[in-house]
């Protein structure tokens, strides 16, 4: 029998995937509007300032400051490679 820790453990893993999931999601669709805008001067919001306000958003949403460090996902799949 799988005790509780274990369960709260695979979910907080979930939480954290889906997230990282949500917030390169945001990140692309931001990219695109700024490559489809019709000023070609005009910037999109880095991936920094995209991770600030989906963090935001989250403490808006639930009412508190999560307090996380950003952390870019295309930095994290890095890590995710053979350590051999």
């Amino acid at each position: 029998m799988s005790d509780g820790s274990d369960d709260l453990a695979r979910i907080a893993d979930a939480l954290e995937l889906q997230n990282a999931l949500l917030l390169q999601l945001v990140q692309d669709q931001r990219r695109q509007a700024a490559r489809e805008h019709p000023d070609p001067d005009h910037t999109g919001p880095s991936d920094h300032a995209t991770a600030t306000d989906v963090v935001d958003a989250y403490g808006d949403l639930y009412g508190g400051s999560f307090g996380w460090e950003f952390d870019p996902i295309d930095e994290r799949i890095d890590d995710m490679g053979d350590s051999r």
